[in-house]
């Protein structure tokens, strides 16, 4: 079989509906099989893929097993050459679509499936690939195909207010964030492989024993990346095949102190694994100290601005959560 694609499903049952149909309805020259893994959802959602889409394998889960373990699980009930783990909030276009249009256009030959297998037959070099990435209006989406972290990048992106003028300023944008250019396909060496829709090979998963479950959510595309290359294998990004993706939205990550735990505890717990401990450390104490930093000045406009109330309490929980790691 030449693909296994896995979908991972978390209370998301119509996005899931959609992304299943755009699969069955799309992809018609490639022998594959789906794999939906429901993560314990509690909206209908594994009963409505056992209802409508009996021909996909269901595995279900009696709890929310986060995206790691869950797209480990659907990797060992997969049997293809190649496996997509694919968001559920993922669309396959058809074969005849064009991105920045209003409908589909006459041209391409091959579904977006096939041209990401092909490629990665092509060259055995690959471990990972990843298709464009684009909103449903046709815009692409950089933000996911950010350089991989360093301590420079870290203080720029994701450090208040500096972050601001990153996003902000094209130059530290091109810099910091992103400087692909989409329609150019290319050997992803020093920006990230986004997690929405990888494709792997079975080889290059098993060489690296999978996805490291020690990675609730965040930061496992950036671990991917980095394991698969010290692994010795090269990604790629490939900008003839294009996958729709509806994600992207505000997380309100300043406003939900798990959400800040768990994404800076995967980011220090990467780079401690790759790049050793003291850039760990380093890491740990530049979100500390950067949390403290906004904790009297975000306290002080609350008093003024109803939206900033509570903040100053998430940024001081968080300084004593993340200070006993």
């Amino acid at each position: 079989m030449d693909l296994s694609i896995v979908v991972l499903s978390w209370n998301t049952k119509d996005l899931t509906k959609q992304c299943l149909k755009s699969i069955y309805d799309n992809v018609k020259d490639v022998a594959f099989e789906t794999i939906v893994v429901d993560n314990g959802s509690s909206d209908g959602s594994a009963e409505m893929v056992a209802r409508e889409f009996p021909q996909v394998k269901l595995v279900r889960n009696s709890e929310n097993l986060g995206f790691t373990k869950g797209n480990n699980r659907g990797f060992k009930e997969s049997g293809g050459e190649y496996v997509l783990f694919l968001n559920s909030d993922t669309i396959i276009p058809p074969v005849d679509f064009s991105p920045g249009l209003p409908r589909s256009v006459p041209g391409a030959a091959q579904s977006q499936l096939r041209k990401m297998v092909d490629k990665m037959r092509g060259d055995k070099s690959i471990g990972m690939l990843t298709p464009k990435l684009i909103y449903p209006d046709g815009e692409f989406q950089d933000e996911y195909y950010r350089k991989l972290p360093s301590i420079t990048q870290t203080f720029w992106v994701y450090l208040a207010p500096l972050n601001k003028l990153t996003h902000k300023i094209k130059f530290l944008r091109r810099r910091f964030l992103s400087d692909l250019d989409s329609n150019k396909s290319c050997y992803a060496d020093d920006f990230n492989i986004p997690g929405a829709a990888p494709l792997m090979s079975r080889e290059a998963h098993e060489k690296i024993g999978g996805r490291d479950e020690n990675i609730f959510y965040w930061l496992e595309d950036v671990d991917l990346c980095w394991s698969l290359e010290k692994a010795g294998y090269k990604l790629y990004y490939l900008a003839d095949a294009t996958i729709i993706h509806l994600g992207g939205q505000s997380n309100a990550m300043w406003e939900d102190l798990r959400k800040m735990l768990d994404f800076r505890r995967g980011y220090v717990y990467v780079f401690r694994k790759h790049k050793g401990k003291f850039q760990g450390f380093i890491i740990k104490w530049m979100f500390i100290l950067n949390a403290l930093l906004l904790v009297l000045p975000v306290f002080v406009i609350g008093l003024f601005v109803k939206q900033y109330r509570g903040k100053a309490k998430v940024f001081w929980q968080f300084v004593l959560e993340f200070s006993k790691d």
